[in-house]
């Protein structure tokens, strides 16, 4: 028992005093082309970087981390988290909005499931507007469901809606 407390301590010191480092890996998944030149590009990023930066503001968000890492080391149990990012621009490259999935995974050799799924959304130009946003999660699997409309003097020109996903395998890859 002595030995436990004295690995809890210690990590909870270490967690504490050790420097926040911050990884960020994106790789495109996929680019659509629209007919009029614009387009979308859609990829996979460990984690969103302001929310990664929101997080570790709070000492007690760090610390109920480190608790869960503890539980999930002695039950087997990791955790992952991902974004998935839409991000739509014009014929001139120039980024008009994006979408975020973000989602928050446990997984073992046996269990696989969704803990969190958000959905957000930045607005880059004014024309377009963000119409409808949700995020839901099932098993293994998180999904966002958005609408985003184009319009000039209050009239609607185009309209972009999307389903994307993130899904965790028991290996802890999540696409």
């Amino acid at each position: 028992m002595k030995k436990l407390i004295s690995v809890f301590l210690s990590s909870v010191l270490l967690f504490f005093t050790a420097p926040l480092v911050f990884a960020s890996e994106a790789s495109i998944e996929e680019t659509i082309q629209f007919d009029d030149g614009s387009f979308i590009e859609i990829r996979v990023e460990d984690k969103k970087n302001n929310e990664i930066k929101e997080d570790a503001k709070s000492v007690l968000s760090r610390f109920m981390q480190m608790i869960k890492k503890i539980l999930y080391f002695f039950t087997g149990t990791k955790t992952a988290a991902k974004t998935k990012y839409v991000n739509y621009y014009d014929k001139n490259g120039t980024l008009l909005w994006s979408v975020f999935l973000t989602a928050e995974f446990t997984y073992s050799k046996t269990r696989v499931n969704c803990e969190k799924a958000s959905v957000s959304f930045e607005i880059f130009d004014s024309d377009w507007k963000m119409t409808s946003a949700q995020a839901s999660k099932n098993g293994d699997t998180a999904t966002a469901t958005f609408s985003v409309r184009q319009f000039k003097l209050g009239v609607p020109l185009k309209s972009i809606e999307r389903i994307i996903t993130l899904v965790c395998s028991e290996d802890g890859n999540i696409c």
